[in-house]
């Protein structure tokens, strides 16, 4: 009787315990240059670039994943048209300027668009592309997925999401989660004590990173994106 009632005693202030631990706050991240922020996914990390335009997420772990996937949020101040220069870039010339860094900087080859689709973020105009081609400097085969939109403001955000072909489908959730989470113009801070991830230089270089690079305004390439 003395150890059942020892037990459900323990129970109780284990029962009690949980009870009183607040909830698991998420963790956001806070773009100071553009003001927008994100919340980050559950087990995933990252870091700024140089240029601090924006944060380079990856999976702590990577032993779900066929290959370790990337995920890159960012903004950068819309460019002059290549067709009309007294014009900003379109979205479309913009979706465009994707496939042309890739095949330029990103060593890609069999480059297929498998899907186009517009959207709406925060009730402005947004366009996604999914893309699969082939790495040449490596053979691997890659997914893009890749969200953009233009605010008043004259300034491109863009979400993007490079995984193994095979993960793709499992990682789309996620993406989309980053995406439903974007907000603009939420203020910057300098604290990172309410679970904001704190601004770090970016250790290694995948080939992608080129790409990204051109995305985030780094130029040349490579430069300010790997430490």
């Amino acid at each position: 009787m003395k150890q059942l009632t020892c037990v459900l005693a323990c129970c109780c202030i284990l029962a009690a315990s949980l009870e009183a631990q607040p909830p698991r706050r998420k963790t956001v991240y806070e773009n100071k240059n553009f003001q927008f922020c994100i919340s980050v996914p559950s087990g995933w990390e990252g870091g700024e670039p140089f240029t601090q335009n924006g944060i380079v997420l990856a999976p702590r772990s990577s032993k779900l994943y066929f290959r370790p996937p990337q995920m890159t949020i960012g903004a950068r101040v819309n460019q002059p048209s290549e067709q009309n220069e007294q014009r900003p870039q379109t979205l479309k010339e913009n979706i465009d300027s994707i496939i042309q860094s890739l095949q330029q900087y990103g060593a890609a080859e069999n480059l297929q668009i498998i899907k186009e689709t517009d959207a709406t973020v925060q009730g402005v105009p947004a366009r996604s592309i999914t893309l699969r081609y082939r790495d040449a400097s490596s053979g691997d085969d890659w997914v893009v997925k890749d969200l953009n939109f233009i605010d008043r403001g004259n300034v491109v955000y863009f979400v993007e999401l490079r995984c193994h072909p095979r993960d793709s489908d499992a990682l789309t959730s996620i993406w989309e989660a980053v995406v439903q989470s974007l907000r603009i113009h939420c203020g910057g801070t300098k604290s990172t004590k309410s679970g904001r991830v704190p601004s770090q230089r970016l250790a290694g270089c995948p080939t992608f990173a080129a790409a990204v690079a051109a995305k985030v305004g780094i130029s040349p390439p490579l430069r300010g994106l790997c430490s």
